[in-house]
């Protein structure tokens, strides 16, 4: 059959072959020089497609056939389809007749075949034989025959691109190997082909649909997390991009990797086998390198989570951490700066434990101090989202909490514009029940409302990821865990490319939950190319047992942290339900599932979620509720209120099985409807004891008291009986109303203490406020935000995380409760009575932010041994604290099991006078015992030459009396206790 085609605006006569072996080809008339010859034309040099169909009848005189036709445009390739080459010129060779086969490979394990190319070379007695290896450990490679066998021989532009040209016959899937000849190169990002992975499943290494084609890695919505650029050359070309744990075996990268740069947020380790077994290499994001010799690597495996931690300024002496890690353990002593290099938020904590003073770092987030700060340790965490009051993402608060109810902060009813930094679905709740309208934001998705939003709470979904129907990640469509098969979301077949922007690891199935599978794990992607190839049809998700972050069962914050979400929202002092006599142990649920009679617990409350262990107490209508979900109450077992009986959660009825009242002055939870009743452990032990209805203790007693052990020791030696809230370095001087502290914004200053109604004050141990003694409304208050610099003043007390106080007096600190990172202290150094008592960072300020009643030593019962003045005339060493050398009285004083080092400063220190010391806290006392803080028994302190913080001097009052006399520069020192009464 002949058609005339008018293409390329030119009319010329082209043929198409029906039957034979040349069938579905075009052929093209040609003039080569006299002769008028038919020639085969490449398929896209007339993307025409000619469909055939022949309809033939017996009759009389014998068979009569009818051909029909029908001509359509071919549809656009993904890439140019390669024709079969009958010849090639390798080098200074000419081949022909090659031969897509399966042969051994010299690398090759024995006996093991490799697809490949044979080509011959006619001339001398027989032809000679070249291979091009296309898979296996010489896969790109080409070797020789020769008389003692093959040779390995380096020949230019003799790379082989193959496609595989495939069609569905009657019983099978038959196909058709084309290949060509062209650049030896096959990067992707240099343009060119990217080579199948041999895996069958339609996969590839990289975006075949683009060649060129360079992703970014950002936590927007629908770009990869991970990926690495492998490259077979050293000056980073002839490369593969990788996005998912892979196995190289099958892959033109095998084992002849010789340089990478990886441009993605995840750490990645490679191997020599699939198995894992042999580790070849630890990678961290942005790591680059070249090596001499192509790599032994197989197999590689991505991480998720990636920072810096640095222990110089400008983010120097930095090591990378991939897993929740004691800074100190790593032998960095100080941490002055952080970068977030992965996909994970995490928290830097001051104590190894994970307690403490915290500071929430955000991906692509980085922070320099610039100086020594105060954390030790480093948590990656699963929630993160910025959540906004205001439009264009200002005035925000960090959420870093599952299941958040926002009841009392800022953004409750009040969200204008959120950012979700989160591997996990965010969704936000108009109630704090986490249930009925909501909205959600996919993994690095933002959201600005350009109004305030009334959403109550928030709730964060581990497994979540998107599945496209285009490659490069387009036309997307969100799945989580609640989707099972892909027809759900009709997307059943239509994969052609997977994000997986959560952290759950996640597998593609051929058919529902069974077939031929995939698996991709968090922040990895991968490019099927054509979804009918890849054909899959149903997803399953498994968070991973012991994940590098925190999710799923997110835990909140640590006994040692701020107040845990759900603690302070609902306005009440009943958050949690710790036993009094041990904190630490409290009322819980058995697990995260809500339901109907389940058996409460005491148990460790730092072991279990947020959720488990947080409750409110609904004083109007008597109930104890669950704060996760408010429609469960704590609850008797049965319907009458006989003892022994164990408490269950229940859906609340506020009738005599659930109600219950709280005794302050025994601190017991009892029944409502009997009194006699009480909720207690059911036996002396700790871990996961029963809690039931019993008989209460008369005034309580160590299994039916429940409550906050209130501060018993801090308050009564940083405050007096009479209200004197003292400076520590001088009792003389202390905090008090810059004016009668009767109305709010009265500040608070430093002055020399009267004992008048400005400068006495009580603290509240139930609400923990420092209150006036004349005007116990008014309480010392933060009066902005919370952050160095920001002035204390009275305000009305409102119980909050501003007004609300706890006396570390081991480091004569007082802390803000919900932030314990802050303390109060002098504005600056000095006696100048004024200064404005504000809000610093803890232990960042010296003297100015120690307060306390200086403590009292007594010669009574007590031995004073070991007298030594500090300097080298008696064998010693000065003392250095701050800038100023010291020459002290030393003794050793002990008072039964207590033993101290105890200083007199009995003269000036070296150039100075007593009255320039005198006059600067920075200097000291003269003629006044102290000892060094942390280091009492230490009688090495200050032989290295260091010097120690003046704030490490412990002032104290002792009777022992210090005599001395000076004559020719030399001082004779006298102890004198003849006025030592105690």
């Amino acid at each position: 059959m002949s058609a005339t085609v008018t293409y390329n605006k030119k009319t010329e006569k082209y043929y198409h072959i029906f039957t034979g072996p040349r069938a579905g080809l075009w052929l093209k008339t040609q003039t080569v020089g006299t002769r008028v010859k038919r020639q085969a034309i490449r398929p896209t040099d007339l993307p025409v497609l000619v469909f055939h169909h022949q309809n033939c009848i017996q009759g009389f005189a014998g068979k009569s056939c009818r051909h029909c036709f029908r001509m359509k445009s071919r549809a656009g390739l993904a890439w140019t389809p390669i024709g079969r080459a009958d010849f090639a010129t390798a080098g200074k060779y000419k081949l022909k007749s090659p031969e897509f086969t399966k042969a051994e490979s010299p690398k090759g394990d024995k006996g093991k075949k490799y697809q490949a190319v044979i080509f011959l070379k006619s001339g001398g007695i027989k032809d000679q034989e070249f291979v091009h290896y296309l898979q296996g450990p010489d896969a790109g490679t080409w070797y020789k025959e020769g008389s003692m066998g093959f040779n390995k021989i380096t020949v230019k532009n003799g790379g082989v691109y193959q496609n595989h040209d495939c069609k569905m016959g009657v019983t099978k899937m038959v196909c058709r190997d084309c290949f060509s000849f062209g650049p030896t190169s096959t990067a992707v990002s240099g343009g060119g082909v990217a080579p199948d992975d041999g895996g069958g499943d339609g996969a590839s290494d990289g975006p075949e649909a683009a060649p060129g084609y360079t992703p970014k890695f950002t936590f927007g919505t629908d770009t990869p997390r991970c990926g690495v650029k492998m490259c077979k050359a050293k000056g980073y070309t002839k490369c593969l991009w990788v996005y998912y744990d892979k196995c190289f075996e099958k892959s033109s990268i095998d084992k002849a990797v010789m340089s990478f740069e990886n441009s993605g947020k995840c750490p990645f380790t490679v191997y020599a086998d699939c198995a894992k077994k042999t580790k070849k290499g630890q990678f961290y994001p942005g790591d680059k390198k070249a090596y001499d010799a192509k790599q032994p690597w197989r197999k590689i495996s991505f991480g998720s989570c990636s920072a810096q931690v640095c222990a110089a300024k400008s983010y120097k002496s930095c090591k990378n951490v991939i897993a929740h890690s004691c800074i100190a353990a790593m032998g960095i002593k100080q941490i002055m700066g952080v970068k977030n290099t992965g996909m994970c938020p995490f928290v830097l904590h001051e104590k190894c434990g994970w307690g403490g003073s915290r500071y929430q770092v955000l991906p692509e987030e980085k922070k320099d101090w610039g100086k020594k700060s105060p954390y030790t340790s480093l948590k990656f965490t699963g929630p993160a989202a910025k959540v906004c009051e205001k439009t264009g993402y200002k005035t925000c608060t960090n959420i870093d909490s599952n299941r958040f109810c926002l009841v009392g902060e800022s953004v409750d009813n009040n969200i204008a514009a959120v950012h979700n930094y989160a591997p996990a679905q965010m969704t936000f709740y108009k109630n704090c029940k986490f249930s009925g309208t909501s909205h959600s934001l996919i993994p690095g998705e933002k959201k600005d409302w350009k109004s305030a939003q009334k959403y109550r709470s928030i709730k964060f979904t581990p497994c979540v990821a998107r599945i496209c129907k285009k490659s490069k990640f387009t036309s997307c469509v969100t799945i989580t865990d609640s989707v099972t098969c892909l027809n759900e979301v009709k997307m059943d077949n239509l994969v052609a490319s997977v994000l997986n922007t959560g952290s759950c690891k996640m597998t593609l199935y051929k058919e529902c939950t069974k077939g031929k599978t995939d698996v991709i794990g968090p922040g990895q992607a991968r490019i099927y190319g054509d979804p009918k190839v890849a054909s899959w049809s149903a997803v399953k998700w498994t968070p991973p047992s012991a994940a590098p972050l925190d999710f799923g069962y997110w835990m909140s914050h640590t006994d040692d942290d701020t107040v845990p979400p759900g603690g302070h929202h609902f306005m009440t002092d009943l958050n949690e339900i710790p036993l009094l006599n041990n904190n630490k142990y409290g009322v819980v649920l058995p697990d995260t599932t809500i339901a109907e009679k389940k058996i409460l617990y005491h148990d460790k409350l730092a072991d279990v979620v947020v959720m488990r262990k947080t409750w409110f107490h609904d004083d109007e209508n008597h109930v104890i509720k669950l704060a996760a979900d408010e429609d469960y109450c704590i609850a008797l077992s049965l319907t009458s209120n006989a003892k022994d009986q164990d408490l269950h959660l229940k859906k609340c009825k506020k009738d005599k099985t659930d109600q219950w009242t709280y005794d302050e002055s025994t601190q017991q939870v009892k029944l409502k409807a009997n009194t006699k009743r009480c909720m207690e452990k059911a036996s002396s032990g700790d871990k996961k004891v029963k809690v039931q209805l019993k008989a209460c203790a008369t005034s309580g007693d160590k299994t039916d008291q429940w409550g906050t052990k209130k501060p018993s020791s801090g308050a009564k030696y940083q405050l007096s009986k009479k209200g004197l809230l003292p400076w520590k370095f001088s009792n003389v001087y202390a905090m008090a109303g810059k004016a009668e502290p009767k109305s709010k914004d009265i500040d608070i200053v430093f002055k020399k203490y009267v004992g008048n109604t400005k400068d006495q004050w009580h603290y509240n141990i139930k609400h923990y406020t420092i209150n006036n003694n004349k005007y116990p409304a008014m309480v010392m208050r933060v009066s902005g935000d919370v952050k160095s610099g920001t002035q204390i003043k009275t305000a009305a007390k409102k119980y909050d995380t501003k007004d609300q106080w706890t006396f570390d007096h081991e480091n004569w600190l007082i802390k803000l409760k919900s932030n314990t990172k802050y303390c109060m202290m002098k504005a600056k150094d000095g006696f100048t009575e004024g200064i404005n008592i504000v809000l610093g960072e803890c232990g960042k300020g010296g003297v100015k932010e120690k307060w306390g009643i200086e403590e009292v030593f007594t010669m009574k019962a007590a031995s004073v041994t070991n007298v030594k003045v500090m300097n080298s005339g008696h064998d010693m060493w000065p003392m250095k604290f701050g800038s100023y050398s010291h020459e002290p009285v030393r003794i050793k004083y002990v008072l039964g099991s207590a033993t101290y080092y105890l200083y007199y400063n009995f003269a000036a220190p070296s150039k100075s006078t007593s009255a320039k010391c005198k006059a600067t806290e920075l200097c000291g006392h003269i003629g006044h015992w102290y000892y060094v803080h942390g280091a009492p028994k230490d009688n090495s302190q200050g032989s290295d030459g260091k010097a120690i913080a003046v704030a490490k001097r412990e002032w104290v009052t002792f009777p022992l009396k210090v005599n001395f006399a000076k004559k020719d520069g030399k001082y004779t020192v006298r102890l004198d206790c003849s006025k030592c009464s105690t």
